[in-house]
């Protein structure tokens, strides 16, 4: 694969945030830290954040709801358990924050679940409004 020439400017940059991404990772307790200098590859990175069952070893609860911070739910490729969305993860995603958004909606907000029975609520519905301005949002 060709890969185009990098001006000088470009290369002094990608060493500034290489170095500071392995001090940020050092910060974080990685003892170490290695570097893969290749092509860029389209990769679907997924799952770096453990869903599971027992707070000892997982991030994010069944739900997808943030063990560390109150009502932050993840729904993106970064929840999915164990990389099951396989090469391209589009429609487990999709799936995924669909599930998610339903959660959201029926406990932060007080509705209804809708994946079994029928269509999500829109955010311009009604209910949405008067919830977020009884929560203060």
């Amino acid at each position: 694969m060709h890969q185009r020439r990098r001006s000088a400017r470009t290369l002094a940059n990608r060493e500034f945030l290489a170095r500071r991404a392995t001090a940020l990772l050092r910060g974080a307790g990685a003892r170490r830290v290695l570097r893969v200098d290749m092509f860029p590859v389209p990769l679907h990175v997924q799952s770096s954040l453990r869903t599971g069952l027992d707070p000892r070893d997982s991030v994010l609860d069944a739900e997808c709801r943030s063990r560390a911070v109150d009502r932050l739910y993840v729904a993106d490729n970064s929840a999915l358990a164990n990389s099951l969305g396989g090469a391209n993860p589009t429609l487990t995603t999709q799936a995924l924050a669909t599930r998610t958004a339903e959660r959201v909606f029926a406990r932060v907000f007080g509705g209804d679940p809708w994946v079994r029975t029928g269509a999500p609520v829109v955010s311009t519905d009604a209910r949405v409004s008067r919830r977020l301005a009884e929560l203060g949002l």
